[in-house]
């Protein structure tokens, strides 16, 4: 028998189990309408979530460099110990990747998946947007961002960008600690970019 809420798991899921979720996935729509609202206006009716980091490194590193190899290397996805499918999802518009997020303390698993359905590779701004697919606890989209600083060429600010509502009745049901531990995750991922963009 189906699960009720299959994107928890009591224990790790397996490398088969991502790599055949991805796949499935990769058939359908995002869950959503108004693709690329992160980058503008953010739709009515969603829970908003912004949240940015300016990062500051040593004379002689390109500290906008650094930000768009941390965004392409997932450092802020690794910080937050996501297993992904494929391990680097790449920066393509069209991409899908599957994720398992470990939920500690609980020892529980989430799993999702989504679509790039964004890629921003501007002079002073790179990043991507990634969107929910049917297979997600929440419904919506989430941008992450670097800008670099024109009068600082060793400062560059991160951002993530997102809009979002429960669409598995966990999330639905979580109401403010939901919210808090999305903002939670957000400074996890502004701190795994810092660290990349520092150590490299």
């Amino acid at each position: 028998m189906k699960p009720i809420f299959d994107e928890f798991h009591a224990s790790r899921p397996t490398s088969d189990y991502l790599i055949a979720l991805q796949r499935s996935q990769s058939e359908f729509a995002v869950t959503y309408s108004g693709i690329g609202g992160t980058l503008g206006a953010l739709p009515q009716g969603w829970h908003h979530l912004r949240a940015s980091r300016k990062v500051v490194v040593p004379a002689g590193i390109d500290a906008f460099s650094r930000g768009r190899e941390a965004i392409r290397s997932w450092a802020a996805q690794a910080e937050l110990n996501l297993v992904l499918e494929p391990a680097c999802p790449p920066m393509v518009e069209g991409s899908v990747l599957a994720f398992a997020l470990p939920m500690k303390p609980s020892g529980f698993w989430a799993t999702g998946a989504c679509r790039i359905v964004k890629v921003v590779d501007e002079p002073d701004r790179f990043g991507f947007v990634y969107g929910t697919l049917p297979h997600h606890p929440e419904c919506g989209e989430e941008a992450f961002l670097v800008s670099r600083n024109p009068a600082n060429p060793n400062s560059v600010t991160f951002s993530i960008t997102a809009f979002s509502r429960g669409s598995k009745l966990p999330m639905k049901l979580s109401g403010p600690i939901g919210r808090f531990i999305q903002r939670k995750v957000a400074e996890t991922y502004l701190t795994g970019y810092e660290k990349y963009v520092h150590n490299g």
